[in-house]
């Protein structure tokens, strides 16, 4: 196993210099200023199914479609949790950034804390993200949910990494006169990162727009799902869905959020996950551009 990681944050140092620009931030330019767009990432739970099978190869085809990093959802491929650095080295030499990683509190434990902390410093992940507590929309367990976010996100602190939350269609139910989301909101830090997963916002009914400027400094990183209204003749292919993503994107651009995070969990019928991605990633890109207009 060490030897077959070697092997790949070595061998593939010879892609450095052709993806180099690919990890850069966008900047486009309009006649009379300059903006910055958010970096795009795509969460690699889209692609367990290649990924392990094939993790160097996968990860080189997410690299050829231009994502700029990838968010991991704890699968590391060959890498161990003492091989962060090597990880980062090797994701560097793709052309590929980190966006952050899916991570369980169990992670943060008292037995498990000084080797998650580590492994997450040295892979230089900005954001780690819980990705699912039904506690979240559970009225007897709420507040117990959030005072073991705010204790674990006031932990690892200490140490220079930023813990948050991620949201899934049901944390938008109806909550002392507002949502589950909201409540989270309320009773955590502005700086604390909580992910809005948009198309999950969709579904529930809620105007995802809405929420980014309802709460634009816990926005830095979001996920990007499309979404398909089933009663209409639309496709899961990013911009051709059900989501107001022109709107979505200018709220982004306007709170400043560091990344983008594509997520598909729904494929196009004949493709695989990844052909699915690269149709979605192309609609995104256009999206992108079409906001400068």
């Amino acid at each position: 196993m060490k030897n077959l990681v070697i092997a790949l944050s070595l061998g593939m140092s010879f892609l450095s210099a052709a993806h180099a620009n690919q990890a850069k931030q966008p900047t486009l330019t309009n006649q009379s200023t300059e903006l910055i767009l958010p970096k795009v990432g795509l969460q690699l739970w889209s692609i367990r199914d290649l990924l392990s099978k094939d993790f160097d190869g996968t990860l080189q085809q997410v690299a050829k479609l231009g994502f700029q990093g990838v968010e991991f959802a704890r699968d590391y491929g060959p890498f161990d949790k003492t091989q962060g650095k090597a990880l980062k080295q090797y994701l560097a030499n793709l052309g590929l950034g980190v966006a952050g990683a899916h991570v369980e509190f169990n992670e943060f434990d008292d037995a498990n804390f000084q080797k998650s902390v580590q492994f997450y410093q040295d892979l230089g992940a900005p954001y780690l993200i819980v990705s699912w507590d039904k506690r979240a929309w559970d009225p007897l367990k709420i507040d117990e949910f959030i005072q073991q976010l705010n204790t674990v996100s006031n932990k690892v602190a200490e140490h220079g990494l930023k813990l948050g939350f991620h949201n899934h269609d049901l944390e938008f139910s109806r909550y002392k006169q507002a949502t589950y989301w909201d409540y989270i909101h309320q009773h955590t830090p502005d700086s604390m990162p909580l992910q809005l997963d948009i198309g999950m916002v969709a579904m529930s009914g809620q105007n995802p727009a809405e929420y980014i400027n309802k709460y634009p400094t816990n926005t830095r990183t979001v996920h990007y799902r499309p979404y398909q209204d089933l009663t209409k003749n639309k496709t899961l292919v990013f911009g051709q869905d059900d989501v107001n993503w022109p709107a979505v994107i200018a709220a982004n651009v306007s709170a400043q959020t560091d990344w983008l995070v594509l997520e598909q969990t729904d494929y196009l019928p004949g493709m695989t996950s990844l052909e699915t991605i690269a149709e979605s990633k192309k609609g995104l890109d256009v999206l992108l551009k079409y906001h400068l207009k």
